[in-house]
């Protein structure tokens, strides 16, 4: 009982730190920029993507059904709030006069398509603080896929649902039943596309708990912003009567722009649940160059008396340092060729015996660039510094003690 009771009040006290670390990375990632550019993004590729999904299905007829459920679900989010209706029906209505495009017209609504998926990718590597891009190629193949064949599979869960809430069942007799399975339904689906998309968008490593986790959270989240901001749209709202027949618009801009802020949020916390683990969140701030590389090339070398090498997200679970961090010192040591890089991650290319810990201090720390003063004082300041550490890299390790380097 105890055990439960410490585990919870070490949880509350944790957790307060932790959600500052995350409101300080929404403001580093200026989310409210990004949901902006989004939301405008997102007005200009709606109808084309609603539009890809039609002439998928009039490509493949037997998905014809499915495109619909994926349809409705996909409007059902978009424009969930009582007063933006007749934003559906003009979506459909462009989506349905999608026959008559020519062939320069189609390639237009697939490039408009493609542009949206590509900002969503640009903003989750901003979050994950990513070191690199996918390959061009690499991207068009997942693109494509994601708008031809990412409505059919959706749209085949939809069906499947369809099938399970039918007359037939409890589900359907049971009004509280019903109400519940479709809330459950609705978690559901919000949680299984939340998790694909902080998963699989981000390039680099997402540890599958943390992708769940903010997608069960984000989801939960979701779902309350969609009744809330219906209650206000319906109790509070005066857009009636400022803009007569144009009262869609507004609500549906607001509503669009609550919902990228919400799910870059999400993509926020999931990013920032790498840290959690030892507590990585207390010292980001408190950057320590050379213990960090020191700490680093301690793993290289544990990792080579076993034959192996260490992977980037191994290094990240074992230092408190930020990716960006990270990378640096990764780069500037494989400069040196103290490091390499292979298939099976980061090993040593330099002899433990040769890599002097003064000489990582002057790499890292200081290095005199002038004949000046001062720079001659300084290194007279530092000269005991680095006469203590004219030991190897194998030594210091040698000597550290048993519980830290075994």
């Amino acid at each position: 009982m105890d055990t439960h009771a410490n585990k919870s009040k070490y949880l509350m006290q944790r957790l307060p730190q932790f959600l500052l670390f995350v409101g300080h990375n929404y403001q580093r990632c200026n989310l409210p920029l990004i949901a902006a550019s989004l939301t405008f993004t997102t007005l200009l590729a709606l109808v084309p993507f609603f539009t890809i999904t039609v002439i998928v299905v009039n490509a493949f007829p037997m998905f014809a059904d499915m495109a619909t459920r994926f349809n409705q679900f996909l409007t059902h989010i978009i424009v969930p709030a009582a007063g933006a209706d007749s934003v559906s029906d003009y979506l459909y209505a462009f989506r349905d006069k999608a026959s008559g495009l020519t062939a320069v017209g189609i390639s237009f609504m697939i490039i408009t398509s493609l542009m949206l998926i590509q900002t969503i990718e640009q903003a989750f590597n901003q979050i994950w603080q990513a070191r690199d891009q996918r390959p061009l190629w690499i991207r068009i193949l997942i693109y494509w896929a994601l708008l031809t064949l990412g409505p059919v599979a959706l749209g085949m869960s939809l069906s499947v649902i369809g099938l399970l809430s039918n007359p037939a069942n409890m589900a359907s007799q049971i009004p509280f039943y019903s109400t519940l399975f479709g809330i459950i339904t609705n978690l559901a689906l919000f949680t299984l596309l939340l998790f694909l998309l902080y998963k699989l968008v981000p390039f680099c490593f997402v540890q599958w708990q943390h992708a769940l986790l903010g997608a069960v959270v984000t989801a939960v989240a979701l779902d309350l912003l969609r009744r809330g901001f219906a209650i206000f749209v319906i109790y509070f709202g005066n857009y009636q009567k400022v803009y007569g027949a144009f009262a869609a618009i507004p609500v549906f801009l607001i509503w669009l722009n609550l919902l990228w802020l919400l799910l870059l949020t999400g993509a926020v916390f999931t990013s920032s649940l790498r840290y959690w683990h030892q507590e990585k969140f207390r010292y980001l701030h408190q950057y320590q160059p050379f213990e960090n590389v020191l700490n680093l090339l301690y793993q290289l070398v544990q990792a080579q008396q076993h034959g192996g090498a260490v992977k980037f997200d191994q290094l990240q679970q074992q230092l408190s340092i930020s990716d960006k961090h990270l990378d640096q010192i990764l780069t500037r040591l494989q400069q040196q060729h103290y490091i390499a890089y292979s298939s099976n991650g980061w090993l040593l290319q330099t002899d433990p015996n040769k890599i002097i810990l003064a000489d990582l201090y002057k790499l890292f720390i200081y290095q005199p660039n002038s004949n000046s003063a001062v720079s001659s004082s300084i290194h007279s300041l530092l000269q005991p510094c680095l006469q203590q550490l004219d030991i190897s890299l194998y030594q210091w390790v040698k000597q550290l003690p048993p519980q830290v380097s075994e």
